[in-house]
């Protein structure tokens, strides 16, 4: 199989970035978490229904199994991340295929030496959320400014 980023073979080792999986080089160039292949294809071919299904019956709880119904519906895909010039953010915004917008924000230009994955995969409105949170705390540290490439006040 090879990396869909860079056309290389994917070794022993990868990530997988929503059902794509990328070769550990270009995961790392993102900061992407780096497991082995068989792992993540153990992940891919897993659906959420069983887990579910699982974690209902083991627990038995009401407010985990409406927790666990609720990212069945709504999974966690999407993930915060920033750029990085000199320790110096730039930008910082959300995605759910962080290798892609790596390569878009590479085309468009932006100067940025580090492109650092934030976290695990969130739901969209946590990941939205998150990211406004970061901006303000960066306006506050930097006489309300945004960072460089952050041209709108929510990212």
């Amino acid at each position: 199989m090879n990396c869909p980023v860079c056309q290389q073979v994917v070794g022993e080792y990868c990530t997988l970035s929503g059902q794509t999986i990328i070769c550990s080089d270009c995961a790392g160039r993102c900061g992407l978490p780096i497991v082995t292949t068989r792992e993540a294809l153990q992940r891919r071919e897993q659906s959420f229904l069983p887990d579910l299904l699982k974690t209902i019956a083991v627990v038995g709880g009401a407010l985990l199994a409406a927790k666990a119904l609720d990212n069945h519906i709504d999974p966690p895909t999407t993930f915060n991340y920033e750029l990085v010039h000199q320790r110096k953010m730039v930008y910082t915004g959300v995605t759910v295929d962080p290798v892609a917008r790596y390569q878009q924000h590479l085309a468009s230009g932006k100067l940025f030496t580090q492109m650092r994955v934030l976290g695990q995969a969130r739901k969209r409105t946590d990941a939205l959320r998150m990211e406004a949170e970061r901006l303000r705390t960066y306006r506050r540290n930097h006489r309300g400014q945004n960072p460089k490439y952050n041209l709108t006040l929510h990212g």
